[in-house]
């Protein structure tokens, strides 16, 4: 009898197991992803999902044998939504993995939530050093680098390249600021001096008040880190100032990777440091990149990468136990143990689960960055450890000849430091003062048009910015176009770009804002917002978010020399021009017609104007499609220097606000005012007062807890295999 019982209990011990290995295995690993779709990080972003989800297509749909379910969340590289978005993630969708993100503000958030939650989280870009140092843990692993390696491998180069001084120019964010500490303690170590840190604000673009700086500092070498659009621009205004020519470039190799299409020739020959190159030639990235190629018709790059290199690690663990998320200590053993075969080359793990890689120099080449170098060096890093990074970690790194360079410093250059940002040469001087005056003009244009609408019709129209990105995407999808049927060139894709706006703003008016007009502020706030969704979601089945360049006319392309290092760009010259005649056109149209008359006494008094038989519905059609004219107008004119990225739309919005306030609604006198006193002040205020840009960045960053992580680990100076 007992033996009987003892037979019917093991019986149902194996039914119970088997029922539950296969209710295990019957539900999918529901994978998160928390990565930016929109904005200036929003290429990156597709990249990296990309590159995961070819991974688990390479292995039949499924990891461990168990099918995979994703879900999206657009982090929209905002660390003050980065803990409500996570939590969508973690609490609404109740997701077993995390992935994301690019930003490393978003990163220390997500760091924080999957901490509390044990929600395991994959990083497959941001390199927050705290991440793997202070705020590791078992359940968090990355799959790229840390801010501090790339950094920490040029500064090594830039020394032994025979440069004395340096400044440094990033972002002011978590990322930018641990890139610059890497660069400047093995920069410092080797004998270098930086004479100066730069920032701006993140998202913010307009480098040209800190190019004018760094010639009037005149460092032999400058040391960036920008990625996405931002980098875009940097390296084009870098090279339209005639910098290029006198101070080497150098940086992390997110100014370069994914970038180079848009950037054209003013990236040739720039030396970046990552632990991606192109002509790798190991046979992993070989079948990586046709495979890529293969599913996506786009060269894969860093972000690709390290996105699928974020399945294979998934995968790892996920195959040591089966598919069984309930056994997630044995899971992360295995993560933390396995050796990802990358096309980057095989790597490691350290102790708190950052990658031990090897770092490689690379040249800008035509459309590639090629790997540099033949030879090996190998030397210690010295410092204290972070709080969770192991003592014996190593991060490796590849450089050449190039990067051992001569032996011996080069002299200083005989320029002189600005001890005072007071003491302004007079050529420097006339840079900024021009540099203002475009900046001002450009913004006059966009707030013009705000303005008109926001003044005359009443609409709070969100989606203003919008016009802005489409009038860039217009010059960029339509110079082809418009070449081939029209034979025309610039200004004939001006003029069809100008065409078509004004017929989609008379389209918006009649069918969606011609609805706003007696409704309350808040349903108006609704509907524009939802507009952008719209425009954005619309660019990206269009034309995909790559950032992309638009060719200058080749007669606006050259540059006015000024002073001994800076030159000015011609097509700078060309938008002022454009703008001033806009200006005057606008001004003589609102003062000088009827149509002007008319405009005026509505944004004065729009019941009397329709008391009197003025057609109303009309005159509002013609204000919204002047307005989207305008905003299209700049966003065309200013293509060729800004690059078109998906967002651009949504940083010059806020701005726009901002003028359309202070010169007074509905005023396009105050408006042109209001935009050069902005340019001025945001122009010269980069200079003079940097720390206030600063404050408002941390504001704006909802106070990024990150800390720049110190590493006690040896580093070695590699050839690739």
């Amino acid at each position: 009898m007992n033996r009987r019982h003892t037979v019917k209990l093991a019986a149902a011990a194996v039914v119970a197991a088997m029922a539950g290995t296969a209710a295990a295995q019957g539900k999918p690993v529901k994978v998160g992803f928390m990565l930016p779709y929109t904005g200036t990080y929003a290429a990156l972003g597709t990249a990296i999902e990309n590159g995961f989800r070819l991974f688990i297509e390479e292995h039949g749909g499924k990891l461990g044998g168990q099918s995979v379910e994703f879900v999206r969340v657009d982090d929209e590289s905002d660390p003050s939504k980065a803990t409500d978005n996570v939590n969508k993630l973690i609490k609404r969708d109740q997701v077993d993995v995390v992935v994301g993100t690019v930003h490393s503000g978003v990163a220390m958030a997500m760091a924080k939530a999957a901490k509390d939650s044990g929600t395991l989280l994959i990083v497959p870009n941001a390199g927050a050093d705290a991440v793997t140092g202070p705020m590791c843990a078992p359940n968090i692993f990355r799959t790229s680098f840390s801010n501090w390696q790339p950094g920490f491998a040029m500064g090594e180069v830039v020394a032994k390249r025979g440069h004395k001084t340096a400044v440094t120019i990033t972002w002011k964010y978590a990322a930018g600021d641990e890139s610059v500490n890497g660069f400047k303690e093995s920069f410092t170590k080797a004998g270098g001096k930086v004479i100066k840190d730069l920032t701006l604000p993140f998202p913010n673009v307009e480098f040209e008040a800190l190019l004018t700086e760094i010639a009037s500092l005149k460092p032999d070498a400058v040391y960036t880190f920008f990625a996405g659009g931002g980098a875009v621009k940097f390296v084009k205004d870098y090279a339209a100032a005639g910098l290029g020519k006198t101070i080497p470039l150098y940086g992390a190799g997110f100014l370069t990777d994914g970038t180079l299409e848009a950037q054209g020739d003013a990236a040739q020959g720039l030396l970046t440091t990552l632990h991606y190159a192109d002509g790798l030639d190991n046979p992993k990235d070989k079948a990586f990149r046709l495979a890529y190629a293969k599913a996506y018709k786009l060269q894969p790059d860093v972000y690709a990468v390290q996105g699928y290199d974020a399945a294979q690690l998934l995968g790892a663990g996920l195959t040591t136990v089966k598919g069984d998320m309930g056994k997630r200590d044995a899971m992360y053993a295995a993560m933390a143990k396995a050796r990802i075969d990358s096309p980057r080359g095989a790597f490691t793990l350290s102790k708190s689960h950052n990658p031990v890689q090897d770092i490689y120099l690379r040249k800008v080449e035509g459309k590639v960055n090629q790997v540099q170098g033949s030879r090996s060096r190998r030397w210690p890093i010295r410092g204290a450890a972070a709080a969770c990074e192991s003592p014996s970690a190593r991060c490796r790194a590849a450089a050449g000849r190039a990067a051992a360079g001569p032996a011996r410093l080069a002299p200083a250059r005989g320029g002189r430091s600005l001890e005072s940002p007071w003491r302004m040469d007079p050529v420097v001087f006339l840079v900024q003062c021009l540099n203002a005056v475009q900046y001002g003009l450009l913004l006059f244009l966009v707030a013009s048009g705000l303005t008109l609408i926001f003044g005359i019709m009443g609409v709070i129209n969100l989606a203003h910015g919008s016009f802005y990105m489409i009038g860039a995407y217009m010059a960029y999808a339509l110079a082809p176009l418009v070449e081939q049927t029209l034979g025309g060139g610039f200004f004939a894709t001006l003029a069809v770009s100008i065409a078509i706006s004004v017929a989609l703003g008379y389209l918006l008016e009649w069918v969606f804002f011609s609805y706003l007009y007696e409704r309350e502020h808040l349903q108006q706030v609704l509907m524009t917002y939802a507009l952008i969704l719209v425009f954005e979601e619309t660019r990206s089945i269009l034309v995909g978010n790559d950032v992309h360049g638009v060719r200058a006319p080749d007669w606006l392309a050259g540059t006015l020399p000024l002073g001994e290092l800076m030159t000015y760009p011609v097509y700078r010259l060309f938008i002022s021009a454009v703008c001033v005649v806009v200006v005057i056109a606008l001004f003589w149209v609102i003062t000088r017609t009827r149509l002007g008359m008319t405009v005026r006494a509505g944004a004065s008094n729009r019941e009397m104007v329709r008391a009197m038989g003025v057609g109303i519905k009309f005159l509002y059609r013609v204000v919204f499609s002047a307005g989207v004219a305008l905003a299209a107008l700049a966003g065309a004119i200013a293509a060729p220097v800004s690059s078109v990225y998906p967002g651009m739309g949504n940083q010059v919005l806020i701005i726009c606000f901002v003028v359309v306030v202070i010169g007074g609604i509905g005023s396009i006198r105050g408006a042109l005012v209001a935009a050069l006193l902005v340019g001025f002040v945001g122009t010269f205020g980069a200079v003079f007062f940097p720390q206030a840009a600063g404050v408002l960045v941390l504001r704006a960053d909802g106070g990024d807890p990150s800390v720049a992580a110190r590493r006690a680990v040896p580093h070695r100076l590699r050839a690739p295999r």
